[in-house]
């Protein structure tokens, strides 16, 4: 089954974006688009270079924050927000439907 979700990329440009259910929001940015220095640990959960600002309104959507994908965001050098969350974390699901994320854009 498919599952769409919505990525506003460092260009600043909504892309919407279907794939199958059960993959990550980094497998699908990284299947899509394949942007430069972005999922450099391929999902392993502790490079932090696929940090993603998740909307507001789909926050609360997500499951929670497990403490090592918090201690990963911690520790490394990334622009940490209240709707920051790891995009390897968030398996794409039909309850995750039209979901929207904002790609961090890395610091030089």
């Amino acid at each position: 089954m498919l599952v769409k979700f919505n990525l506003i990329d460092r260009e600043k440009n909504k892309i919407s974006i279907e794939v199958e259910e059960g993959i990550t929001i980094r497998e699908a940015i990284m299947e899509k688009l394949k942007p430069g220095n972005f999922g450099l640990c391929e999902g392993n959960n502790i490079c932090a270079t696929c940090h993603v600002y998740v909307d507001e309104k789909d926050f609360n959507r997500l499951k929670p924050i497990e403490d090592d994908e918090k201690e990963t965001m911690e520790t490394n050098d990334i622009d940490q927000k209240e709707f920051s969350r790891l995009s390897c974390q968030i398996e794409l699901k039909q309850e995750l439907e039209d979901i929207t994320v904002t790609m961090e854009i890395p610091r030089r």
